[in-house]
C-alpha cells in the first residue's frame, strides 16, 4: 500500500469551537484505529 500524506485546515465559527473539536477527535480516534494507519495528528490552534 502506498502512503500519502493530506493537511486539511478547518476554521469552525467561533462559538463552534468545542464541538468541532470533540468531532475532530473521535474522527482522529477511529481513524488511527483503522489497519494501516501509521500516523494521525491533529493540531489545533
Amino acid at each position: 500500500m502506498e502512503s500519502f500524506y493530506l493537511i486539511a485546515t478547518r476554521k469552525p465559527r467561533r462559538d463552534k469551537l468545542a464541538e468541532a473539536a470533540a468531532a475532530l477527535h473521535e474522527l482522529m480516534l477511529a481513524t488511527r484505529a483503522e489497519a494501516g494507519c501509521e500516523v494521525y495528528d491533529l493540531v489545533m490552534g
